[in-house]
């Protein structure tokens, strides 16, 4: 009864593979609940510069504190966006800006996003003023 416990190679086979298929699992898990994929249809006209369409994008849902410049995917009024975080403009241009928009960038929880192309009809803080940070669903890693 108390002598050595004893593995024979195809016990060891066996609880390897558990462990090896546990860790795929594990691992497939993680990536799906930490990224998403985003493709812009092929006649799309996409507002910032580098995205082009017909490619596919790469976000980081658990993203770290964002940086002016990183590319965004966000959600306003029930679409997605693509915007670029910008810095908030100057005090002088703030001041004309209706109560609720001042607020909102006084309150330190919101972004300014940006869009290269002007006349893209999209989303942009130009249009809807400060966006929230909780509505930013992630950050752009790769195109391709």
């Amino acid at each position: 009864m108390g002598g050595p416990v004893r593995f024979s190679p195809r016990r060891v086979q066996g609880l390897t593979r558990r462990v090896v298929l546990v860790a795929v699992g594990a691992l497939l898990v993680y990536l799906v609940a930490r990224y998403r994929v985003e493709g812009l249809p092929d006649a799309a006209l996409s507002p910032i510069f580098n995205v082009s369409g017909g490619e596919h994008l790469l976000f980081d849902r658990w993203f770290p504190a964002l940086q002016e410049g990183d590319t965004v995917l966000f959600e306003a009024g029930g679409s997605l966006g693509l915007a670029r975080v910008a810095p908030f403009p100057a005090e002088t241009e703030r001041a004309a800006w209706p109560a609720e928009w001042r607020s909102a960038a006084a309150g330190g929880e919101s972004l300014w996003l940006v869009v290269d192309r002007l006349d893209h009809p999209g989303p942009s803080s130009a249009k809807l003023g400060p966006i929230p940070t909780s509505a930013v669903r992630g950050r752009l890693l790769l195109v391709w």
